[in-house]
């Protein structure tokens, strides 16, 4: 039975998105928290696992917490609505329904929020 936490693939996957968005090469981080190339490559492609005081020195780099880099997105999202909605169940479903939303869809209700807004 395996979870999330120590999955290689998993690791792998958000790395390289963490890389992406600070728009980084693999050479820069592994300089950047003195590791070899190769090992970051390693990383990068779901080979290896990198150790906890790497995942610290990721984490801080790219400003993320260390379950940024170690759990599935989803996972994750998941949580912070949980925290986010607790005891609201009627600010889920908006969300929900507005994450299912076109972009027309959402401006209407903006439109209409503002409205009642400005009636207040």
């Amino acid at each position: 039975m395996e979870n999330n936490l120590g999955n290689k693939e998993t690791m792998a996957k958000n790395l390289r998105r963490y890389l992406d968005k600070k728009g980084m090469k693999i050479t820069q981080l592994a300089d950047a928290i003195d590791v070899p190339y190769s090992t970051v490559n390693n990383w990068c492609n779901g080979i290896s696992y990198p150790r906890i005081d790497k995942i610290e020195k990721m984490a801080r780099l790219f400003g993320v917490s260390k379950a940024d880099l170690v759990e599935e997105e989803e996972t994750l999202r998941a949580e912070v609505l949980e925290k986010a909605f607790a005891g609201r169940p009627e600010m889920r479903d908006l969300f929900m329904a507005a994450d299912k939303a076109s972009v027309d869809d959402i401006e209407r209700v903006i439109k209409i929020l503002n409205a009642f807004a400005e009636n207040d």
